[in-house]
């Protein structure tokens, strides 16, 4: 089909012979400019290779790129290096001095939730949430006995 054919049809019609060389078939172009020219490109490819398959397979591998070939958007492509993960006796689940230390402290020994809201300065419900993080979390088993004493039975 001569260019010339081509910009007398409607976008409808370029995108219905569009269709008809490609694996991957669309609903519509972006704009007139662009039915033009991949409809165009899709033609030269079926007269070039002389096989409406071979135009078919090089317009869908155009359609799907390999994983990695895509825009550069500031991470490099490439495979994934393992991380050096420390030593799980190296990792701290918290900073010394601060609140939640002082929380993992009083549990290691065994504390009732008033001991905590008196030490750390909590309330009730704050208190009640900084153990239930821990064991939610941060992993820490807990263990309550009937006098309401919590200790802490296991390290995450």
């Amino acid at each position: 089909m001569a260019d010339e054919n081509l910009e007398g049809k409607t976008n409808a019609e370029l995108t219905e012979i569009y269709n008809q060389h490609v694996a991957v078939p669309i609903k519509k172009f972006r704009d007139r400019a662009t039915a033009l020219e991949r409809t165009k490109e899709a033609l030269n490819l079926k007269t070039e290779e002389g096989s409406e398959e071979v135009a078919k397979t090089k317009t869908a591998k155009k359609a799907k790129k390999p994983v990695g070939e895509g825009k550069k958007r500031g991470r490099p492509v490439g495979p994934r290096t393992p991380f050096d993960l420390p030593a799980s006796d190296e990792i701290s689940t918290h900073r010394e001095g601060t609140k939640r230390a002082t929380l993992i402290e009083m549990l290691k020994e065994g504390a009732t939730i008033e001991e905590v809201m008196k030490k750390i300065d909590w309330d009730r419900r704050t208190a009640f949430e900084g153990i239930r993080l821990l064991h939610k979390s941060l992993g820490y088993g807990l263990k309550e006995n009937t006098a309401g004493v919590i200790k802490l039975v296991g390290r995450p």
